[in-house]
């Protein structure tokens, strides 16, 4: 009796998985500046071990909590931002290709859109210029600030 309970629940966790909460764009708060998250251009998400999900209206504000207000006991499974291109997307931070455009009006102002695809960056580019970066060009970029 023991043994199927606990084979039941060792299946039973192997089956969860932790999983970033939907962004409901219009209706939630940027976990480090409070400010509405309304646009899905812009923004992105820590996602801890434990499945706590953080929601920021811009990547400078995720990096400002990553390094102020999160607690460091506090294991990180994976960080997201939203893709410019396709709205609800979220792209891991390390696989993601950045434009920074300048003069672009964005949430905390350093215009920055994101994409999985470098085809979408760089039709992007051609159309409003700005410059290519990957997410450790961008984040020594954004650290400056």
């Amino acid at each position: 009796m023991y043994i199927k309970i606990f084979i039941f629940s060792f299946l039973f966790l192997l089956g969860c998985k932790v999983e970033p909460d939907p962004v409901i764009f219009g209706s939630e708060f940027c976990n480090h500046c409070a400010m509405g998250i309304h646009d899905p251009r812009y923004g992105g998400l820590i996602l801890t071990e434990k499945g706590k999900s953080y929601k920021f209206d811009s990547l400078e504000c995720l990096l400002k909590f990553e390094d102020e207000k999160l607690d460091k006991a506090e294991k990180i499974k994976a960080r997201y931002v939203f893709n410019t291109f396709k709205k609800g997307e979220l792209v891991k931070l390390d696989q993601a290709i950045f434009l920074k455009i300048p003069n672009m009006r964005s949430p905390m102002g350093a215009g920055i859109w994101a994409s999985s695809s470098l085809e979408e960056i760089s039709k992007a580019k051609a159309e409003r210029g700005g410059e290519v970066l990957n997410w450790s060009q961008l984040k020594i970029l954004l650290e400056q600030k």
